[in-house]
């Protein structure tokens, strides 16, 4: 077996599943009962997949699983949540909606449902669904869903109310105090943003995302030299300086909407098109 591939083995292994005791007949109930077994252990297999980040091959493995036992929740959500990966999230929402009928008051199924609506621009949509699974857990999670389509709304008092609180159960969550300070920042309140920010950025977990967010709070706020510091720990230094005058016009726009739509820019990973005219090739990073 040494030439065989990790992706090799999992396809025969799956083949086997799919066409094992195909000789003897059965009846209507066993072999629903075959089906559901072999579903429930393919489930198992997708799952180990999904922990090693194979999202493709996992997705494939839940998709085989829903498709011989529709009514396993397991395979439906695990789908659902591997599309999310694979940015398929119109036929994510789809795939919740299923798993929402298989089970009504999932907290999981529903926060993923007001993520995946919430990525696709339809936020209004997302709180009610956010509602409904806060009815369910405190998960600070749905909290921080609820309040990036409130942001995304743009009624920021609500978004920070719900970061606010979801804060208050898990004090040090890296998503929450990311959010919550750029909500600040979208309402012109730069200094508690960069209070915030400041430890959020030399924490183990950082990354290059929350170093340039506590960058621009920190232009913002005034102090631009140790935003230049900040900057070239991710960014060679023509970089560095090109995203360290992206975040100064911003502050020269001051509190209007033209500065918050390159704020929006900036978390969106969209920045290029407010860049200095001389060059546009800021990095392309991940949202929020």
């Amino acid at each position: 077996m040494g030439n065989i591939t990790h992706r090799k083995l999992m396809g025969l292994c799956l083949a086997g599943l799919l066409t094992a005791c195909a000789s003897d007949p059965l009846t209507s109930s066993e072999k629903s009962g075959k089906q559901s077994t072999k579903a429930e252990t393919i489930v198992r297999m997708a799952e180990k997949t999904a922990a090693r980040g194979d999202w493709p091959i996992a997705a494939s493995l839940f998709r085989n699983a829903s498709k011989l036992d529709s009514g396993n929740f397991d395979a439906v959500y695990g789908l659902a949540r591997a599309l999310n990966k694979l940015n398929a999230n119109e036929e994510a929402l789809s795939i919740y909606r299923r798993a929402i009928e298989l089970r009504p008051k999932d907290a999981n199924a529903l926060r993923g449902i007001g993520n995946t609506l919430v990525y696709l621009d339809r936020s209004a949509l997302a709180i009610p669904k956010f509602e409904l699974a806060l009815e369910q857990t405190e998960d600070p999670r749905v909290f921080n869903g609820m309040g990036v389509a409130f942001d995304m709304l743009d009624d920021y008092k609500a978004a920070q109310a719900y970061y606010r609180v979801g804060l208050k159960i898990a004090p040090q969550n890296p998503s929450l105090r990311n959010n919550l300070a750029l909500s600040l920042l979208l309402t012109g309140n730069a200094s508690e943003s960069a209070a915030l920010l400041k430890e959020l950025a030399a924490s183990r977990g950082a990354t290059t995302r929350h170093r340039l967010n506590y960058a621009l709070s920190l232009v913002l706020s005034g102090d631009t030299r140790m935003a230049e510091r900040v900057v070239r720990m991710d960014l060679d230094k023509e970089s560095a300086e090109d995203q360290i005058t992206f975040f100064e016009t911003i502050k020269s726009l001051g509190k209007t909407k033209a500065a918050r739509a390159a704020i929006r820019a900036h978390i969106n990973g969209t920045a290029n098109s407010f860049m200095h005219p001389r060059r546009k090739t800021l990095t392309k990073l991940p949202n929020r």
